[in-house]
């Protein structure tokens, strides 16, 4: 795994599409496996993935995953989950 850390690419204009977008990806340690969250704010007009060397890698507690998915975060029609077990 890469190195984790901030890059510098959160809330950069993306020029193609003249919007910004917004990655963040939780890690969290479960029964010794890893699983990363991406979640990121999809554009208006482009939905493509966004490129590896734009995500940015942080860490938060497992309380906050589960009071994000108790918001019910995967329903939002703006936003995409992607788990990597």
């Amino acid at each position: 795994m890469r190195n984790l850390g901030l890059t510098k690419n959160l809330n950069k204009e993306n020029p193609k599409t003249h919007q910004k977008q917004s990655v963040f990806i939780y890690r969290l340690m479960f029964f010794s496996k890893s699983i990363i969250f991406l979640l990121y704010k999809k554009s208006l007009k482009n939905e493509r993935y966004i490129p590896e060397s734009k995500v940015v890698y942080y860490f938060k507690p497992e309380f906050y995953i589960r009071n994000l998915l108790q918001k019910r975060a995967l329903t939002l029609k703006k936003y995409t989950f992607f788990v990597f077990n």
